[in-house]
């Protein structure tokens, strides 16, 4: 889902990575940072904009706050969907310490019936269907009476179990937080573990990030897709592990082999974001300036954006309180028209 907000942010952030690895920017690392500060301080025009990190070859080069935000998380926003790309993380180091075998196993084989009796098409869904968004049960991302009538249900897991197919998994992509909030319970039925405490030790405390917070549902599970509380260089460091494949400050943290798996297109998404019509598991993927990128984003302005071949990492956070729920549907345009010609502009320049 795209708003304004996400898209104006999205629009600078980009214009910022094509700063960054311009010719004239390479053979001038101050004349980088000046460029990207610069643009950077448009982002305060955005009331709803709150901080951005971006690291170039390992090294922080910026790091700014707006409209009255700090470097210590904040007590009531939390990352959005970027929390997803957060859950894929943990299921790549569960799978590599052995509590998940892989990812075709079954939501039988991981959740136990004491916790839910599911019918017979969610108790054979793959974890890779649910990873991929292709699990077939319905559930309308567009429409924020879904979300609403999901989060003040009773009963969450009751909610998702209570839907109907509407085509076979594995077939389509249809954005799905129920599907993503169904890997929470997977965490937590195989590790004996709540998926925070889960991320303390395998995760967060291996890169340094301190105690978090992350919501969770009735039961008690912390939410799957959404609900995590990090700060701007916390998705930086985040950002980084990726960018690593998996290696941070010495230590194999989670394997290389589930970073290029999870980050490896697996499903065609079009027409949900401009610039990235593919998705990995919980990472979009897609190609901008020729440039390949991996992508965490979360609705209203939050972002993770690794380049991999240009070593760098962008990190955005936004406040979504007073977001508009209206799709910006001419969202196409706007990134055709504007980025596009900032290419051009930077091209003939060079």
């Amino acid at each position: 889902m795209i708003n304004y907000t996400t898209t104006k942010i999205l629009v600078i952030v980009l214009f910022l990575m094509q700063i960054t690895f311009s010719a004239n920017a390479v053979n001038n690392n101050d004349n980088v940072l000046k460029n990207v500060s610069e643009i950077a301080d448009e982002l305060s025009e955005i009331s709803e904009f709150r901080a951005i990190a971006i690291s170039k070859d390992g090294e922080l080069i910026l790091e700014k706050y707006y409209n009255n935000e700090t470097s210590e998380p904040h007590n009531n926003l939390h990352i959005m969907s970027v929390t997803k790309s957060i859950t894929s993380l943990l299921v790549g180091i569960a799978i590599d310490y052995g509590f998940i075998q892989n990812i075709d196993q079954r939501l039988s084989e991981l959740i136990n019936g004491e916790v839910f009796e599911m019918n017979e098409k969610f108790a054979n869904l793959t974890l890779k269907q649910l990873m991929t968004m292709q699990a077939g049960f319905e559930w309308n991302c567009f429409d924020p009476l879904e979300y609403k009538s999901w989060i003040t249900y009773p009963d969450q897991l009751e909610y998702i179990f209570n839907k109907s197919f509407l085509e076979n998994p594995g077939e389509n992509f249809q954005y799905n937080e129920g599907a993503a909030h169904l890997l929470s319970v997977v965490l937590s039925e195989t590790t004996g573990l709540k998926m925070l405490d889960f991320a303390n030790e395998f995760l967060f405390s291996p890169l340094e990030i301190g105690k978090r917070r992350w919501n969770v549902d009735n039961r008690g599970y912390n939410m799957g897709g959404i609900g995590l509380i990090l700060t701007v260089k916390d998705m930086l460091k985040i950002g980084g592990l990726i960018l690593n494949d998996g290696f941070y400050n010495g230590q194999q943290i989670i394997s290389k082999e589930w970073i290029i798996e999870s980050t490896t297109a697996h499903a065609n998404a079009p027409g949900y974001i401009p610039y990235s019509a593919k998705y990995g598991y919980y990472w979009w993927t897609g190609k901008i300036l020729d440039q390949s990128y991996i992508l965490a984003m979360g609705y209203g302005g939050q972002f993770i954006f690794i380049f991999k071949e240009l070593n760098l990492v962008i990190a955005t956070l936004s406040s979504y309180l007073n977001n508009s729920n209206i799709i910006f549907n001419n969202s196409d345009q706007i990134f055709t028209s504007i980025i596009m010609n900032i290419v051009n502009d930077q091209t003939n320049s060079t």
